[in-house]
């Protein structure tokens, strides 16, 4: 007889269970998530602070394209953009030199201002003028340029800063 017979097969251990999940996988699963949804609120937050400038460079192309844009319908839109970050009592009453300030202190950047102070004299000349002189292109060019240098969080401390002093 052979002493080998005797012995046993040789068993395998069994495989390491994928489930339940050591703490430091559940530790990771929670800083995705948490990181996912912080990702997530950003996002809309983004897509929803900047929804009205949107829409308003979409009605100015609107206008420009059935050709009823003018210096006041351009103006209006920009009161309309102002008033939505700054709120109405800020902005409606404006006109002028101080309008045309408040357009260049919403702006990004000094660069951006200097560019565009000039093009947005027009705004305040053009209420004590009876006729304008500025072509629809030029006046799509000077408000769409504006939209989309504008700061919104720039705006937004113009009216705080407004109320902080009345």
């Amino acid at each position: 007889m052979n002493p080998l017979d005797n012995l046993n097969d040789i068993t395998e251990p069994a495989g390491v269970a994928i489930w339940p999940l050591a703490w430091g996988w559940w530790l990771l699963v929670a800083v995705g998530l948490i990181c996912i949804i912080l990702l997530v609120m950003a996002i809309y937050r983004y897509l929803k602070a900047y929804a009205p400038r949107k829409m308003t460079l979409r009605m100015l192309n609107a206008q420009l394209a059935d050709g009823s844009l003018t210096l006041s319908s351009a103006n209006t839109l920009l009161k309309r953009v102002c008033m939505t970050y700054s709120g109405r009592q800020n902005i409606a009453a404006l006109h002028g030199k101080d309008w045309v300030n408040t357009l260049k202190n919403a702006m990004k950047s000094p660069n951006k201002r200097v560019q565009l102070s000039e093009r947005l004299a027009i705004f305040e000349q053009s209420q004590y003028q009876a006729e304008i002189h500025s072509s629809q292109q030029e006046i799509f060019n000077i408000t769409r340029d504006w939209l989309r240098a504008i700061d919104i969080r720039q705006l937004q401390r113009l009216s705080n800063n407004e109320a902080n002093h009345v």
